[in-house]
């Protein structure tokens, strides 16, 4: 087996390729697709300071394995000058863009060693002080490869992402909450009818500068917070829905004409991922916006027979953990930090001792 490592040029040109080992593969089919790997490289790396670190393993010149990761230098501390080798679609300071979770290395089905390949290819020839694999699958055969490493290494967290069916009727699917739960989520749908006309709309490609500038504004008020790449994440998910093989949806709810919720979601396969839900949480004291918001979704979903199941994702609300009470748990997802330079090692274990 062979491990090479690709250039920028050959990155842009291998979407076929890409795509065809994705499927034969148990890899995520939207974050680890070439559309979102290619596109959050090329709207949210930083050219001065990240180096491309894309590695793809050939058997008798088959594409078989895929490392899709890059060179970033950072500060530690404020102190120390660090380079960190990290998946594409995470960021040292941050996500950058959207979160991208289900991460790992993509490896052909019934291939073996392929991780371990990468792994030693990194260590003998690329010149790094750390590995940082934020939000990976940790059941992967590529976390139980890094844990193999001889040296030290940091999990640093660890959840899980949360998946409704909606292969099922929504009515089946309300039967499964609990009383409180079905009451926040879809009986009070009578209770904001009558504060006024309540229209349901959904999230489309035409609109969507309004669809973004509606989630800045909702996210602003509720978080008290601004997000300065607003236009490089529109621009993101242009990029992704433009390539067709991924899907725009969500909703957007209106009370009396007035957005008071919305949804963003992307759809890869017959899964639709929710990649942002924020809502007016002041509308009244007896309404749960986010989870009224919510269950619109999934009845919007249920209905569509294309659309099996909902990702929640992974994270927890602002004030509870939402997700847990409608939907299924999924795959754990952890963030592993391997220490490579001795003195960053002494550095991690005194700071960890402490």
């Amino acid at each position: 087996m062979e491990i090479r490592l690709a250039t920028n040029e050959q990155f842009e040109s291998m979407k076929n390729e890409w795509q065809s080992l994705l499927k034969n593969s148990d890899a995520d089919p939207l974050f680890l697709s070439w559309h979102w790997q290619f596109n959050w490289w090329s709207h949210f790396s930083n050219s001065k300071k990240d180096q491309l670190v894309l590695l793809l393993a050939f058997e008798d010149s088959n594409l078989v394995g895929i490392a899709p990761l890059y060179l970033t230098k950072i500060k530690l501390l404020h102190l120390f000058n660090i380079t960190r080798l990290q998946f594409i679609g995470t960021s040292a300071t941050g996500h950058g863009g959207f979160r991208a979770e289900y991460l790992q290395f993509i490896v052909k089905y019934g291939a073996t060693g392929v991780e371990e390949l990468f792994f030693k290819y990194m260590l003998d020839n690329l010149q790094f002080s750390e590995i940082f694999l934020l939000d990976a699958v940790k059941s992967s055969a590529t976390i139980s490869a890094l844990n193999s490493l001889p040296g030290y290494r940091r999990q640093k967290e660890s959840g899980f992402t949360y998946i409704t069916n909606t292969s099922t009727s929504y009515g089946s699917y309300l039967k499964t909450l609990g009383k409180n739960t079905r009451l926040r989520l879809h009986n009070r749908r009578d209770f904001i009818e009558n504060l006024g006309e309540v229209k349901i709309k959904p999230v489309n490609l035409e609109d969507l500068d309004s669809t973004f500038e509606l989630l800045e504004k909702l996210q602003e008020k509720r978080w008290n917070t601004t997000n300065d790449k607003l236009l490089p994440r529109m621009q993101f998910i242009q990029s992704l829905t433009n390539l067709n093989s991924i899907a725009i949806s969500g909703i957007i709810v209106y009370l009396k004409d007035t957005a008071v919720a919305c949804t963003l979601d992307l759809i890869a396969g017959d899964k639709a991922y929710n990649l942002q839900l924020t809502y007016n949480e002041h509308l009244h004291k007896k309404l749960s916006m986010g989870l009224l918001a919510l269950g619109y979704s999934i009845e919007l979903y249920c209905n569509n027979p294309g659309i099996t199941s909902l990702d929640l994702l992974e994270g927890r609300g602002k004030n509870s953990n939402y997700k847990q009470h409608v939907a299924a748990q999924g795959i754990e997802i952890t963030s592993i930090n391997y220490i490579k330079t001795t003195m960053l090692q002494i550095l991690y274990r005194c700071y960890d001792w402490l």
